[in-house]
């Protein structure tokens, strides 16, 4: 199952962030899947 967001404020962004974090059994993999997802970077 996935779920798009197509626009979301920081706040929330980081809140929705951190609860998956949390409920993940490997963090490290998640945090890793966060930084290198083309669809999570800043825009320029």
């Amino acid at each position: 199952m996935g779920i798009e967001f197509l626009e979301l404020p920081l706040e929330s962004y980081e809140h929705l962030r951190n609860m998956v974090l949390l409920n993940s059994h490997d963090p490290d993999q998640v945090e890793r899947e966060f930084r290198e997802h083309i669809g999570i970077r800043k825009v320029s």
